[in-house]
């Protein structure tokens, strides 16, 4: 009998221990799904009840500048073999590439201004912002065709990437030069970092990202800046177009992957992972622009996913007269920039989809009706360029 109520006994411990793994696992089960979000419910946007003001938001500032400041070394393109009555009708300095740091704008002139790309040399020169003062702080030296095609400022150190034409293949370099004393490095180039496309950068204050793809596979590849160290951020990641630039923030990180956004510990996903064109996020919102099918690039819907309410919002492509081509975020406003449109070719616009107020950029921009891709700078500010430069923060 004592052997039967010791074993009865054994047999009540094993199911209660039984019973609790079950619990745990069921706990930490439910912990690990309860940030899997799907889309589900979302509610469409009509742009025509939206509050329309013709500028800018109470706390954006704007930063303008000319590009009639970059003047033209006549003697240098007359070295390098460009006609006069070219060189006559030259406004200001043809750049392949502009960008912004905090007390200077830095552009690229090639040898060559009558091409975009395949040029041997190139100069880069600095506009300090306060008094304009031009100079010249690098010029390549090698007989390498090359194009440069993307740059950033982190801590005061310009990075840009290259394309090399070379006789039996295309390669790249990353280089970079400190401003505060011109000194030139190469940091890595396809050789050390094996990748079959040229880094498009993006940056935030601590870091430089860039797609980087091998046998089909891409990862999202971070240098930081301070440990000057290499390494893989994401791997085996969706990139649906490379030659777009990833956009982080310091707060928060998020990445496409096949079938889902990863966003911290939330998993968001949306209707096709392979037909988003371009996304965007920040500590609020995740934003994206999603094709209606493979290469259509017309008729998109940009859908909204506030992090915070986790609702999601969408707007057709139509409701905005044109093509959505670029949309990034600034604070809690959401830029968007169209090409295109019925009545301007370049509409440029801040919505506030919380307040219901949409932004119309046009005046404050000089009616600029050049296009250039949004970039995201080291101080989260967004940063442009058409006939002027500009800087929104």
């Amino acid at each position: 009998m004592k052997k039967l109520k010791k074993i009865i006994s054994l047999k009540v411990k094993q199911f209660f221990v039984y019973c609790l793994i079950l619990l745990t696992i069921f706990i930490t089960g439910c912990n690990s799904d309860s940030h899997a979000v799907q889309i589900g419910n979302i509610s469409k946007i009509s742009l025509d009840n939206m509050k329309v003001i013709d500028g800018l938001p109470n706390d954006v500032n704007l930063n303008v500048v000319d590009r009639q400041t970059f003047s033209v070394d006549f003697d240098y393109l007359k070295s390098t073999g460009v006609p006069d009555d070219v060189i006559k009708d030259v406004k200001y300095a043809s750049t392949p590439l502009i960008v912004n740091a905090k007390d200077c704008v830095l552009y690229f002139v090639y040898s060559d201004i009558m091409t975009s790309f395949g040029t041997q040399k190139y100069k880069i020169y600095s506009v300090n912002k306060e008094n304009n003062m031009i100079s010249c702080i690098y010029q390549s030296n090698d007989s390498v065709f090359k194009e440069t095609l993307s740059g950033v400022v982190v801590n005061n150190v310009l990075y840009w990437s290259e394309c090399l034409y070379q006789t039996d293949k295309i390669g790249w370099n990353l280089c970079c030069i400190d401003l505060n004393t011109n000194e030139f490095s190469v940091i890595c180039n396809d050789f050390e970092i094996n990748s079959e496309i040229i880094p498009i950068l993006s940056c935030d204050s601590s870091n430089i990202y860039w797609y980087s793809v091998n046998d089909n596979k891409y990862n999202l590849m971070c240098y930081n800046v301070t440990n000057k160290t290499f390494e893989i951020k994401f791997e085996d990641i969706v990139c649906n177009n490379p030659y777009t630039r990833y956009f982080s923030t310091n707060n928060s990180s998020c990445v496409l992957k096949k079938g889902k956004f990863v966003y911290g510990d939330i998993s968001l996903a949306p209707v096709s992972s392979e037909l988003i064109a371009s996304f965007a996020s920040s500590d609020k919102y995740i934003v994206w622009v999603q094709l209606p099918q493979e290469d259509t690039y017309i008729n998109q819907t940009m859908y909204i996913y506030n992090v915070e309410t986790q609702e999601t919002l969408y707007v057709n492509e139509e409701e905005l007269n044109g093509n959505i081509l670029g949309c990034v975020i600034l604070n809690d406003y959401i830029y968007i920039n169209i090409s295109n449109g019925s009545e301007e070719y370049n509409g440029m616009y801040l919505f506030d989809f919380e307040n219901n107020i949409k932004y119309n950029l046009k005046i404050s921009l000089n009616n600029e009706i050049s296009f250039s891709w949004p970039i995201i700078l080291e101080d989260e500010s967004i940063f442009f360029y058409g006939e002027k430069i500009y800087q929104l923060s």
